[in-house]
């Protein structure tokens, strides 16, 4: 038997919370499966579910399966407010650093190569190796 056979969920809330939490649910899509479905051979039956009448669809649709529906949350980047976002933050990093060139060379990319680890802790002044001290930067081409 599988562990999720017999459970069942269901999202509601007193007081009015679902209208709080409504908007940032309604910015993400939706993946349905079936706990039977190999989704890391396949993808999801259902992706991309946006709107309450799709999820009622495909949620049928797997019922009459007879079969035990999976619903989560659709990460790919098209359809996540939150990974777009990040994506963006990264991208600007990526612009700033391949406007650095080397000195030595002239390839794009100068910037941090390492970290120099060895952080001393504020109470004993010992050394944490685990915690970064500094940044080395330099060349991902010439290693200067």
């Amino acid at each position: 038997m599988h562990p999720y056979s017999g459970i069942s969920a269901a999202l509601t809330t007193k007081h009015g919370k679902q209208e709080h939490i409504a908007e940032p649910l309604r910015e993400l899509g939706i993946t349905l499966s079936t706990v039977e479905y190999d989704t890391d051979l396949n993808s999801a039956l259902f992706k991309g579910i946006a709107d309450l009448d799709s999820l009622r669809s495909a949620i049928t649709t797997i019922l009459k399966s007879g079969d035990i529906a999976v619903i989560e949350n659709d990460l790919r980047a098209h359809l996540n407010p939150q990974r777009q976002r990040a994506i963006n933050e990264v991208a600007k990093r990526l612009v700033a650093r391949l406007k650095e060139l080397c000195v030595n060379c002239g390839t794009p990319g100068w910037g941090v190569v390492s970290l120099l680890k060895g952080l001393p802790c504020e109470n004993c002044q010992h050394f944490n190796a685990e915690y970064p001290a500094g940044e080395i930067k330099g060349c991902a081409r010439c290693d200067y």
